[in-house]
C-alpha cells in the first residue's frame, strides 16, 4: 500500500510540474506575443514592407530627429507612421542599432508611465504600460575609449490586446 500511495505522489507532483501556474503562464505569453512583433517589425524594414510596418504601428510615431516635421506634445515630436517608414527603412539595415541587432540580440522590460500622451491612445489614460525591446547599440568601450556605451529600445503600447510600435529611445 505505501508503494502505491508513494507512486500517486509521485505522479501527481510530476503531472503539477508540467503545467505552470496560470500567471506565469499568462506572463510568458504576453512576452512571446510581443517578441514576435518586435520580429515582425524587424521584418518589415529590413523587407521594406512598408504595409506590415503600418499595421504593427500607431498611426503616428514619435521621432525625435522630425523636431521640424512634427507634431509637437508634451511626450514628445509625433509623424505619420508611413512619413516614419520612408525615412527609418531607407538605411536601416546600414545602421548601428540593426548591426547589434543581429550580433547581441535584444531584451525586454517594461514600466508604467504616468500621463503619456501618444496620438491614438485614449487621452484619459493616466497610466500606460510601455513594453521595451532593448538592444546594446554599443558596449562600454566599443565606440571609443571612454564611451560609457548606448542602449536603444523599440517601444510598443497594447491597444486593443495588440502590441503597437510607437518610438525608437535611447539612453547611455
Amino acid at each position: 500500500m505505501k508503494k502505491i500511495v508513494f507512486i500517486f505522489c509521485l505522479l501527481t507532483s510530476l503531472a503539477y510540474a508540467q503545467n505552470p501556474a496560470p500567471t506565469a503562464q499568462k506572463s510568458n505569453n504576453e512576452w512571446d506575443v510581443l517578441d514576435k512583433t518586435f520580429i515582425s517589425l524587424i521584418e518589415a524594414f529590413t523587407k521594406g514592407d512598408q504595409v506590415k510596418f503600418l499595421a504593427l504601428s500607431l498611426s503616428k510615431v514619435e521621432c525625435e530627429q522630425c523636431a521640424e516635421a512634427g507634431e509637437y506634445n508634451p511626450s514628445g515630436f509625433f509623424v505619420p507612421a508611413a512619413e516614419y517608414f520612408e525615412g527609418a527603412s531607407k538605411s536601416f539595415t546600414k545602421s548601428a542599432i540593426y548591426r547589434a541587432l543581429s550580433k547581441r540580440g535584444y531584451g525586454f522590460s517594461s514600466v508604467v508611465i504616468k500621463n503619456l500622451k501618444v496620438p491614438g491612445l485614449p487621452a484619459n489614460s493616466k497610466e500606460t504600460r510601455v513594453y521595451d525591446v532593448w538592444v546594446d547599440t554599443y558596449l562600454p568601450n566599443e565606440l571609443s575609449k571612454g564611451h560609457a556605451g548606448t542602449r536603444q529600445a523599440f517601444r510598443f503600447i497594447k491597444v486593443n490586446g495588440k502590441f503597437k510600435f510607437y518610438s525608437i529611445t535611447a539612453t547611455n
